[in-house]
């Protein structure tokens, strides 16, 4: 004869909940078909809540894209700001104070620009016309093109007759000289027999006014005796000139050119532009420099992430918006899937999922906000350093830079679940709390090899997730103390035998 033992032998978690059978399935109405058809439903649920979170997303898709952008454009600003400190320093072996403070308080960047000041001139002219009356000839030769050591060279090649050039330089000279006015022509020898050293700003502009009044003429282009020059079939140093500034086929003569024009047209300037092409290049010794000025301007850095292919945005568009739309519906589809799975679970079971899931979610989330937080400017700017030592500009793809956006936290927030995994290794007893501490050695390696998985290629992020990962081992162990196994939270599950 059995008899029930006394209420005080029978365990606390047979004592209050409920028994039950052996047969899992017995309390089950549905058939396997069912059961199929229940998770069909389950997943058209869920894929609808995901478009209908795409679909809503759509509209704050480019707040999102500007968003993911943030870090790496703060560290471009960075990056270039740091080059121009160095350029700074190598051009006048300090940061001067006021540039200093224009570079640290306002981020702005110093960019070398050429103009040309007959440019500069008429722009000025039009905003302060009383001020700036006398106008100036972009024809016209200035003292940045006649450097004054350069002023008795030019001098003597004009005034002497040299056998030693070639018969196109005498040809130009002689008509040069023919055309000279006899004042011209003394000042010219007079400065071409001065000594170097008593040569400067006078007698500077005393040959650019005689080569600028030789500009004007109508005499030199039309000279007969250049005839021989004009009949060259090719010369390529007008050549390069031409294409450059009239757009005419090179295999023309362009002074041909430049003559038949103005036969044409009548336009001085034409010839004007012929006068000052033969002067340039048989009058001066050797090629003048650029007439144009290098000025310093100080603007803001341009900081952005770059599209190479004509479809790349719109892919972007699609990337961030399923980004978006999956993070919107995620509440929604966790919903569906759980009540599918729920329905399976029994009571004990469930409170497993209510305790770990959140946890779980805290951790993940934990992960993300510290990739998103700590990770990425460290990371770029350990990137870029090596950009300023090679003295290359990054610019990023738009696309490589939004697929490291969600990789690296999605690596991040997976490793960080480290203590749950521990707590389930220890849980169903594989692995047990004194392995956990004696074994730390191995565990500090593992750490190593997970966080240079989940990271991209450089030390700095690896650093960054395995630090914290060092510190949520020790708290998986606490974890593991904290929740042995015959000190459950929870009640045990229901044990037939």
């Amino acid at each position: 004869m059995l008899v029930d033992p006394p209420l005080f032998r029978i365990p606390l978690t047979r004592r209050f909940m409920p028994q039950t059978n052996d047969d899992l399935f017995q309390d089950s109405r549905m058939t396997f078909g069912e059961h199929l058809e229940e998770l069909r439903s389950t997943f058209v649920k869920a894929l609808l809540s995901l478009l209908v979170g795409i679909l809503a997303s759509l509209y704050f898709t480019p707040s999102v894209v500007q968003f993911l952008q943030t870090p790496v454009e703060r560290a471009i600003r960075d990056f270039r700001v740091k080059k121009a400190r160095i350029d700074l320093e190598k051009q006048y072996g300090y940061v001067p104070d006021e540039m200093a403070f224009l570079l640290s308080e306002y981020g702005l960047v110093p960019n070398q620009v050429r103009v040309n000041p007959a440019d500069m001139l008429r722009m000025l002219q039009a905003y302060r016309p009383e001020e700036f009356t006398r106008p100036i000839d972009d024809l016209e030769f200035t003292g940045l093109n006649l450097l004054v050591e350069n002023v008795r060279a030019v001098s003597g090649r004009i005034v002497s007759e040299d056998d030693s050039l070639d018969s196109e330089t005498r040809l130009v000279l002689d008509a040069v000289r023919r055309h000279l006015a006899a004042e011209d022509l003394a000042a010219l020898k007079q400065i071409s027999a001065t000594e170097d050293g008593e040569l400067g700003a006078p007698q500077q502009i005393q040959v650019l006014a005689i080569l600028n009044r030789l500009i004007k003429s109508d005499a030199l282009g039309q000279d007969s005796t250049l005839e021989p020059l004009f009949a060259a079939q090719e010369i390529g140093w007008l050549e390069q000139f031409w294409n450059a500034f009239w757009m005419i086929d090179s295999t023309e003569n362009p002074l041909v050119k430049i003559r038949e024009a103005y036969q044409a047209n009548s336009e001085q300037r034409l010839l004007h532009r012929l006068n000052r092409t033969l002067v340039e290049r048989y009058v001066f010794p050797t090629p003048p420099p650029s007439p144009f000025l290098t000025l310093t301007i100080w603007q803001q850095t341009q900081a952005s992430t770059v599209a190479l292919g004509a479809g790349e945005g719109f892919m972007i568009y699609l990337k961030a918006s399923l980004l978006t739309g999956t993070i919107v519906a995620g509440p929604f589809i966790f919903y569906f899937l759980w009540t599918f799975v729920a329905a399976g679970l029994y009571p004990q079971e469930q409170r497993y999922v209510y305790f770990y899931l959140p946890f779980s979610l805290a951790l993940f989330g934990a992960g993300v906000m510290v990739a998103f937080i700590f990770a990425f400017e460290p990371v770029l700017q350990f990137l870029f350093s090596f950009n300023l030592l090679l003295g290359i500009d990054p610019q990023p793809r738009i696309g490589e830079w939004l697929s490291f956006v969600m990789l690296v936290p999605l690596g991040f927030g997976v490793a960080f679940q480290l203590p749950l995994v521990m707590l389930l290794l220890f849980r169903i007893g594989i692995i047990s709390v004194e392995t956990y501490v004696s074994q730390w050695r191995m565990a500090m390696l593992l750490i190593a090899i997970i966080s240079m998985l989940a990271t991209p290629a450089d030390p700095i992020s690896m650093f960054l997730l395995g630090g914290p990962l060092v510190l949520l081992y020790v708290f998986g162990i606490f974890l593991c103390r904290w929740l042995p196994v015959n000190k459950r939270v929870f009640p045990e599950g229901y044990d037939p035998v």
